[in-house]
């Protein structure tokens, strides 16, 4: 049976690893992301006080909250039976990084063998040695996937965003992803409200008294540090709306490509799509971040846009096994401009269930389980109401949830975006 998350985690050779609330990250090759399921619990108030420089005259100096609704709750469940009262969780943060000597250093195969009878969910990150500061896009977001629907009142006072030790603020957009029974997990996404300045060293500190919706805080404070890095590619224009174009405005961190047909994995028109796993270098060779998740980054987008159509794929060895559990891998899009972001899922094995069609082709899929992947085919997709700004970027996220095996692919083709 699969567990829940535990501070300590024990292998076959009995060695304990301990999580540090200390987190380092790193993308040394490309990287990026993962983590989604299943509702925790619930005590009492937090907050944080830190004393970093303000910032400059005319930038922001507050944080802009939004949410979906769901992801979050203004008011604190403090009775009936949402009540609890286990410790909030971050399940995984992004960019996260896990040095090799840790957790993540036994083989990919023997923690697979290890953990696919148990199935037991790992913490959210080993522990951290000294590592060199690693960097991150200045206009990339900051993504966390919690194991409960947070409130609202706790989250501006315990989040502490620096570049070179001024304070940063930005758009935090709320989100949430569907678990068993309906119940839900949030999904937060930090902007800045202007890229970091290059090469600048970004410190954010999530503090323990961010709360879920009984008012129960972290157990531990968490910290990330970065190096802002510079943006590189070109424009994201009509001509590649449908990757015909590889990459040209698309920019893939992990594992992903632009890439023709794949067996039952092919373009829902023309000869492209682009794709990105949460697996070990599935599509394209390199590994996901934490080998848990990946990015398509799609931009610059240099006008105005009120709606994003698309088509989206759907692959995962989660399929059906794990359909209705915490394992609930699961698909992320955030769309930022200087205006603010907005951040919704997609879908998830839990908002998809059991699925009759399986993927078929020379992919090493299911990587995982039985020799089953569950292929969803070729869906629409589409987001109004939006007012970012530009230049705009697209993100689509797809994460493996609670461990780092039975991975997912994502596959988008022939976007549209309109006035």
């Amino acid at each position: 049976m699969r567990a829940k998350f535990t501070a300590q985690e024990r292998s076959d050779d009995d060695e304990v690893y301990e999580r540090e609330a200390f987190l380092s990250l790193s993308l040394s090759l490309v990287g990026a992301l993962t983590a989604l399921f299943s509702l925790s619990g619930c005590n009492s108030s937090g907050g944080g006080s830190d004393s970093p420089s303000s910032p400059p005259s005319g930038d922001a100096t507050s944080f802009s909250v939004t949410s979906d609704g769901v992801g979050s709750v203004s008011s604190l469940v403090q009775s009936g039976a949402d009540y609890e009262n286990d410790p909030l969780e971050i399940l995984q943060i992004i960019p996260e990084y896990t040095e090799p000597t840790s957790l993540y250093a036994t083989s990919v195969k023997s923690a697979r063998s290890e953990r696919e009878s148990t199935r037991q969910a790992k913490p959210l990150s080993a522990e951290i040695k000294d590592a060199s500061t690693p960097t991150w896009s200045s206009n990339s977001p900051i993504i966390l996937f919690f194991d409960d629907v947070i409130y609202s009142g706790a989250i501006a006072d315990n989040i502490v965003v620096t570049a070179n030790g001024v304070k940063i603020y930005g758009t935090i957009a709320i989100s949430s992803t569907l678990l068993p029974e309906g119940k839900y997990r949030a999904v937060l996404t930090f902007m800045p409200s202007k890229p970091y300045p290059e090469n600048a060293l970004v410190v954010v500190e999530f503090k323990k008294g961010l709360q879920d919706k009984c008012g129960n805080e972290m157990e531990n404070d968490y910290k990330i540090k970065f190096k802002a890095g510079g943006s590189s590619g070109k424009e994201f224009v009509e001509s590649n709306w449908g990757f015909e174009q590889n990459n040209d405005g698309a920019e893939y961190i992990g594992d992903g490509k632009t890439m023709t047909a794949n067996g039952t994995l092919a373009p829902k028109s023309g000869s492209k799509f682009a794709a990105i796993s949460s697996g070990y270098g599935i599509l394209s060779g390199a590994p996901a971040i934490a080998h848990k998740s990946s990015f398509l980054k799609l931009g610059p987008i240099n006008h105005n846009f009120s709606a994003v159509a698309l088509h989206y794929d759907f692959i995962s060895a989660e399929f059906n096994e794990w359909v209705n559990s915490e394992f609930n891998d699961g698909v992320v899009i955030t769309i930022y401009g200087p205006k603010g972001a907005i951040s919704k899922s997609i879908t998830s094995i839990n908002q998809i269930g059991n699925l009759g069609n399986g993927y078929s082709g020379g992919l090493s899929m299911p990587d995982d389980g039985d020799i089953f992947a569950g292929q969803l085919g070729w869906t629409p997709y589409s987001i109004s109401d939006i007012d970012v700004g530009y230049p705009a970027y697209i993100i689509f996220t797809v994460s493996d949830v609670g461990d780092d095996i039975y991975s997912s692919i994502l596959a988008i083709d022939d976007i549209v975006l309109s006035k």
